[in-house]
């Protein structure tokens, strides 16, 4: 199978590195969003490309604000369902 042209290559790429570079899949954090992010203790930090990225505290891994928030969700979930 032949290589895609170059001006696909972008369009093929998966993963975070895509998302953060289109801007797909990326949902908007705002300060509400950002506190509960900070109170689950996630960190702040600048990507390599200028977009703010959240560091997990359990796992040391860097998210994109979504994901991070999607995370803080399931948690309070499970925190609540164990609580029951």
């Amino acid at each position: 199978m032949e290589p895609p042209p170059p001006e696909r290559a972008e369009e093929i790429r998966e993963g975070p590195a895509k998302e953060e570079a289109s801007g797909l899949g990326e949902r908007h954090i705002d300060p509400e969003g950002a506190q509960r992010l900070k109170e689950a203790g996630f960190l702040p930090e600048e990507s390599h490309v200028g977009k703010r990225r959240w560091k997990d505290p359990d796992t040391g891994q860097a998210m994109t604000g979504g994901a991070a928030l999607d995370q803080v969700e399931r948690r309070e979930e499970r925190e609540l369902e164990e609580a029951s």
